[in-house]
């Protein structure tokens, strides 16, 4: 279980519960759960969005859906938000392309392969260099002036068992 902010950084991760629990489940065993539960996080102020003035709180996005709850507009909008942890997990996949299968390791081992890929991943994206050979333009998924998704450039390095690039010593 992961939560991520909207500028691809991975502000929490849990690792290790097993995959056949529910989402819902997964998340009552985290250390995040346990700490709402016994007392309230200190979150930031609200903040406003670009080219707004309103002030809006700090959210988090989940899976759990009710068929005809929510407007139409407000599903679009879950939607845009959920698919930056879909990116996540994509390119996390495509350039650690240890997670494209089952890890044949000890549990406790792929818990630390894991937090380690969630550490690099933000590293890389620290300053504009490693960001730019890391995750250049086009690599997270996007949408045009019609709303229409552009799929990003993770998106074919996943299916492509040729994806991974030499590097050379700097």
């Amino acid at each position: 279980m992961a939560v991520a902010d909207a500028n691809y950084n991975f502000i929490y991760a849990g690792v290790g519960c097993q995959g056949c629990i529910s989402d819902g489940g997964v998340f009552q065993h985290t250390s995040l759960y346990k700490r709402i539960q016994l007392r309230p996080l200190q979150f930031p102020d609200a903040e406003a969005l670009q080219s707004r003035g309103k002030l809006v709180p700090f959210v988090f996005v989940a899976d759990e859906h009710k068929p005809g709850s929510s407007s139409p507009v407000f599903n679009y909008r879950r939607s845009r938000a959920r698919r930056i942890i879909e990116n996540f997990f994509g390119i996390m996949s495509a350039k650690f392309r240890i997670f494209l299968k089952a890890i044949s390791l000890h549990p406790d081992k792929v818990e630390t392969v894991s937090l380690t890929c969630i550490y690099l991943h933000n590293y890389l994206r620290r300053n504009a260099e490693s960001k730019s050979f890391y995750s250049p333009p086009g690599t997270f998924d996007s949408e045009n002036s019609d709303n229409n998704l552009i799929p990003g450039s993770w998106r074919k390095e996943v299916k492509d068992p040729h994806a991974l690039h030499r590097i050379g010593r700097q």
